[in-house]
């Protein structure tokens, strides 16, 4: 599940309106529409705000995402 599948989800589960989780993030609803499809990358700034707001832990966000742990690993692993 892609990080921003699990944002959209714990927005859906949050009661919020777009508007009131936009407003609260200090966002447009346009931008947080796109945050929650996956069409644009939100700054992390913008994601840590989100994940406040929203009451989750970004490092949750992005566990078991096989696409950053392997580029996580491929780093620690550049000992050369």
């Amino acid at each position: 599940m892609e990080y921003y599948e699990k944002l959209r989800n714990a927005f859906e589960k949050s009661g919020y309106t777009q508007k009131e989780l936009a407003d609260k993030a200090g966002i447009t609803s346009s931008s947080l529409c796109r945050y929650l499809d996956g069409s644009r990358e939100p700054k992390a700034t913008v994601l840590l705000k989100l994940c406040k707001c929203l009451n989750i832990d970004i490092y949750d966000l992005f566990a078991n995402d096989p696409e950053t742990l392997g580029s996580k690993q491929e780093h620690w692993n550049d000992d050369k």
